[in-house]
């Protein structure tokens, strides 16, 4: 989790980290893995298995429903959608 005042450089940090911008000069490293040297397939892993960002304005997809928008992360993951859905929805039902 990053955390720290506004315009601290939370957003930048975190674009680096996820390669949504690249550097100018120096490293990035997660767990000892260079992120920047990364192919685009184990940085597609990397971004499922290790990274996590909520933007500020929300990336919700309009054409899904509120529980699949939820459930997207655990299908990009592989995780289907029949094993994604029940805990959204268990939470999603006994709060209602």
């Amino acid at each position: 989790m990053v955390m720290g005042l506004s315009g601290s450089g939370k957003s930048t940090l975190v674009r680096l980290l996820t390669r949504l911008i690249e550097p100018t000069a120096g490293s990035v490293t997660i767990g000892g893995e260079d992120v920047i040297r990364a192919s685009k397939a184990r940085l597609r892993a990397m971004r499922r298995n290790h990274m996590a960002m909520v933007f500020q304005q929300f990336g919700l997809l309009p054409h899904r429903k509120v529980i699949d928008n939820v459930a997207y992360g655990l299908e990009v993951r592989g995780e289907g959608k029949s094993s994604a859905a029940p805990e959204p929805r268990t939470w999603s039902t006994s709060s209602a």
